[in-house]
């Protein structure tokens, strides 16, 4: 999963492709999710625990679009396929969309720091 998010920080679509299972490679292109994704800036990844539930992974991501900072709460489940975990499907929180974060703001990345001294310093 953290592979995944990097992969969008770095704009690698044809690894995402990769990282999706079968059935759903059928249905995507790299352009599709070039598209998907045009104007939005990954900063930050917060991965939460579901214990017992393996193949399932909960996550929120920070990201850019504009000036504006929104947030991608979901839960996403994988399947093995040759022995290679790959993105099956997600539900998406109803928290997600965009947040006001305030410049003296707790940072979202849990750096410790002020919003305004660590990320927001990508946009400005």
């Amino acid at each position: 999963m953290r592979s995944r998010f990097t992969a969008y920080c770095l704009n690698d679509y044809d690894y995402i492709l990769q990282t999706y299972c079968y059935s759903k490679r059928q249905e995507l292109t790299e352009n599709v999710l070039r598209e998907s994704a045009a104007g939005i800036t990954w900063f930050a990844l917060n991965a939460i625990s579901l214990p017992g539930q393996e193949p399932a992974v909960e996550f929120s991501a920070f990201y850019f679009e504009g000036k504006r900072v929104g947030v991608l709460h979901e839960t996403s489940l994988f399947v093995q396929e040759a022995s290679v975990w790959k993105y099956q499907t997600g539900t998406i929180h109803q928290d997600s969309g965009f947040l006001k974060i305030g410049r003296n703001d707790q940072c979202p990345c849990k750096s410790g720091k002020k919003f305004k001294q660590c990320c927001l310093r990508k946009i400005a």
